[in-house]
Parts: C-alpha cells; sequence; structure tokens
C-alpha cells in the first residue's frame, strides 16, 4: 500500500482532532457534541492537527505490520516519517501527543455506520504508551475496537500520508478529509456553509469569511493532492450560502488554478508564503508581489505585505499594492528597530543592574573574608597576650592589672565625666589587661 493509510469513514466525517490551535494548546477536558448524535471527550489537552499526522504516521505502521495494536518505534523514526526534525522539544511535544491520545474517547450514538446500518459504539484511541529510556523503544498499544473497525472496514478509504503532510494548514486537512468522505460513491456534494463550519468546525461565524477560507482550503487541496475539486458557491440572501463540491479531472483542474510563472527563487516563494492563505495562489496578487521584489528587494516587500496582514480590513490586493507603492512598510520596520532598541537599551540596563549586584555581592565577600581574617587575627593575638601574663609573675600581674584598672577609670572619666563608683568586672579588667599587653608587645 505504500504511503496509503486506511481509515474508516466513520473517524472522517466526525472529527478526532480539532482544528484550532490555540484551543488545542489551552484547554484541558474538551467535550464537543456533533447534533447528528456524536460525543468527543477528551481528558486532556484536544488533539490537533499535529497530533493528527502522529497518529496517522502510527496507524500505517499498524497497518504495514498485518494491523498489529502494540507497535514499537522510536521518537526519531516517528518524526523523521512525519517529516519532522528530530530535537528534544518535538521529542516531547511527541509525547504530549501520546498523551493525548490516550485520553481521547468518541462515542457514537446510532451514527456509527458499517456500510449495512447505524450502530452505538464507544471507542477510545490509545490504550497506553511507554518509553524505555535505557534503550530509547517506544511501545504503544491502540484500542483494539477503534483499530479492529479500520482493519475490517468496507467503509473506508485510503489516505495519501505523504500528500496530506503537505496540505499544512488545520482548516485544509479537515477539510480534506470531510471531502474524502463524501465523495465516497459521488462525484458532486453539497452542503450550506454555516452548516460546514460547523461540521469542521470553525471559529468563523459571518457566511462571507467562511466562503474566503473554504475557497482558499479548496484551492489548496487541488494543488497539493489527487483530489481535485470545482467549488461553486451560491448567494440567495445576505447571510446564507450553498457550497457545491464537485470532482474534476486534472486537466480541469489546471484551467481553474493555472500555474503562475513566476521565478524559481525560494526567498520570493517565502514572500508568498507570508502572504494570507487565501492569496497564495492567487496571480494578480503574486504578480504585485514579483514586481517589488524584483525593484526593492525581500525586506522591502516582507514588512509591507506585515502591514497589510496588519491592517487590510477589505480589498486586500488594493490594500497591498498601494502599502507597496507607498512603502507604508517602512512604519513596521520602524516599530521593530524602535522594539528592538528599546530591548537593546533595557538588556544594557539590566546588564548594568546585574554587574552593579555583582559587585556589590563580590565587596561584601571581601568584606566578610577580612573580617573573618580579622577575627581570626585578633583571636590569635589574644592567645598570645594571654599567654605572656600567664607567664608573668605574680607581682608583675599585680602590675599590670593596676595598670588596666586605671586605664578603664580613666576611659569612664572620658566618656562619662565622673570617676566610677564600684569597681568594674573582672572580664572587663581582663580585656583592659590584654588590650595594654597587645600595645605593649606591639602585635
Amino acid at each position: 500500500m505504500g504511503e496509503l493509510v486506511k481509515q474508516d469513514i466513520n473517524f472522517m466525517e466526525y472529527n478526532l482532532w480539532i482544528q484550532d490551535e490555540v484551543l488545542s494548546q489551552k484547554t484541558e477536558g474538551y467535550v464537543w457534541k456533533d447534533r447528528e448524535g456524536y460525543i468527543y471527550r477528551a481528558g486532556y489537552k484536544p488533539p490537533s492537527k499535529t497530533d493528527f499526522i502522529f497518529l496517522l504516521s502510527l496507524l500505517m505502521q499498524s497497518q504495514q505490520e498485518g494491523w498489529k495494536d502494540e507497535i514499537v518505534s522510536t521518537r526519531y523514526k516517528i518524526l523523521q516519517k512525519c517529516g519532522i526534525q528530530r530535537g528534544k522539544d518535538w521529542y516531547i511535544r511527541l509525547e504530549e501527543s501520546l498523551k493525548r491520545w490516550k485520553m481521547v474517547g468518541i462515542e457514537f450514538q446510532g451514527t456509527f455506520y458499517d456500510g449495512k446500518e447505524y450502530r452505538t459504539m464507544n471507542f477510545g484511541i490509545i490504550d497506553d504508551w511507554r518509553l524505555e529510556k535505557e534503550t530509547g523503544r517506544l511501545i504503544i498499544n491502540f484500542n483494539h475496537l477503534w483499530l479492529i473497525k479500520i482493519k475490517e472496514s468496507n467503509f473506508c478509504k485510503y489516505i495519501n500520508f505523504e500528500q496530506i503532510k503537505q496540505l499544512k494548514s488545520p482548516l485544509v486537512v479537515r477539510l480534506y478529509e470531510i471531502l474524502l468522505k463524501n465523495f465516497q460513491g459521488r462525484d458532486r456534494w453539497e452542503i450550506d456553509a454555516l452548516k460546514l463550519a460547523l461540521k469542521i468546525p470553525m471559529n468563523e461565524k459571518h457566511v462571507a469569511h467562511i466562503i474566503i477560507k473554504i475557497e482558499a482550503a479548496v484551492r489548496r487541496i487541488t494543488k497539493n493532492t489527487d483530489l481535485k475539486i470545482k467549488l461553486t458557491t451560491i448567494r440567495s440572501q445576505r447571510g446564507v450560502a450553498l457550497f457545491i463540491f464537485e470532482k474534476i479531472s486534472k486537466k480541469e483542474a489546471e484551467k481553474l488554478f493555472p500555474t503562475v510563472e513566476l521565478p524559481v527563487d525560494e526567498t520570493l516563494k517565502k514572500l508568498m508564503e507570508s502572504l494570507p492563505q487565501e492569496y497564495q495562489d492567487k496571480k494578480t496578487v503574486l504578480e504585485i508581489i514579483a514586481k517589488f521584489y524584483k525593484n526593492h528587494g525581500y525586506e522591502y516587500v516582507l514588512n509591507n505585505i506585515r502591514y497589510t496582514n496588519k491592517y487590510s480590513t477589505g480589498n486586500y490586493r488594493a490594500y497591498l499594492q498601494k502599502s507597496l507603492i507607498e512603502n507604508w512598510g517602512e512604519i513596521i520596520r520602524e516599530e521593530e528597530e524602535a522594539m528592538r532598541e528599546a530591548k537593546r537599551r533595557e538588556d544594557g540596563e539590566k546588564k548594568k543592574r546585574e554587574a552593579e549586584e555583582w559587585e556589590k555581592e563580590r565587596q561584601k565577600k571581601e568584606q566578610e573574608k577580612e573580617e573573618e581574617l580579622r577575627r581570626d587575627k585578633d583571636i590569635e593575638r589574644s592567645k598570645t597576650a594571654l599567654e605572656y601574663i600567664k607567664k608573668l609573675s605574680p607581682k608583675d600581674q599585680k602590675v599590670l592589672e593596676e595598670e588596666a584598672l586605671r586605664d578603664y577609670i580613666s576611659e569612664t572619666v572620658k566618656l562619662y565625666g565622673r570617676t566610677p563608683q564600684n569597681r568594674p568586672p573582672d572580664v572587663t579588667i581582663r580585656n583592659f589587661m590584654l588590650r595594654r599587653v597587645l600595645e605593649q608587645l606591639k602585635i
């Protein structure tokens, strides 16, 4: 079967993942109910398009190995198969993906069609998984019932794994699944625009916005997959639209979406990719981009595209052309330069503060070290003085004590202006004796 992955159509009609990337990152504990009797529960973060690509690669491995419930691989092999460069962040993301699929449960309330009748069923996706740190092996166990329904399904489609990876946009991938399912046994499919948006589901609520997104998605599907589609949109009244999808031949697709002849330039391709998805295949827009890229260079055009992406609310092509002519993108460049300069100043001030704090800390430690050395030295000097006093004769010790007492009285008079009435404690006399000896010995 090569790179074709078998999938039961029920799991294409009803979403196993959500195309809202923001929601999939922030939400834990997600429930989605389709009006036709389908309940989707995610106990952890709901899987996104990235998780769906991971799942398809694992499902393909199971298929290639005779539909094994348990498959063994490595994180590196899975990322390589999905066209992702290995790295710590992606290893972590893959493990999180397995956590997500482990916590997904799907319920069909009389809506699971097996080609003969509709049934009520509950499925998980992944029962358990583990990573062996010693060997690096990743062992994954699929839910047996879910896997067997795909293996034995006669109500199925084969997904070209390499082609679906090229679609990139979550909305395009989800629409591709739905179209594959709805072209089962027919070449034409009609659906109300709002109903399709609910089925995907899309964040856009206005018909005009839905039409723009779906038309762009159809162009991307036709361009990157074997499924060639002609889309006709009929607007009978304000806020109402009917989509008519028709399968067409490759030749007909080329007439509908002719290849834009532009210079083969990777830098120019990057500029095209920075356009909103719905304008990346429009010949008039690409011709404008190519012209200004040739005359003004990459940065000039990129800044004006980004400016238009940020501020355009109407006719995108006209706004972009006006921006390129007037170089409104210079505002973006100036704003970013100002931000970079502010960041440089902030970083400089931060480094200065860090240097000052480091110097203060160094001086503090130096002072503490000096004080410690001084204390050690004072202790040694005191020991020497005590040894000296012990070696004095009783008479000399008495003379030293009297001198120390006179020093005490003299100091008290200086401090308080009066002679002390009582004899000081012995410890005070001893300290004055030590001080006098230290002065005498000059240590």
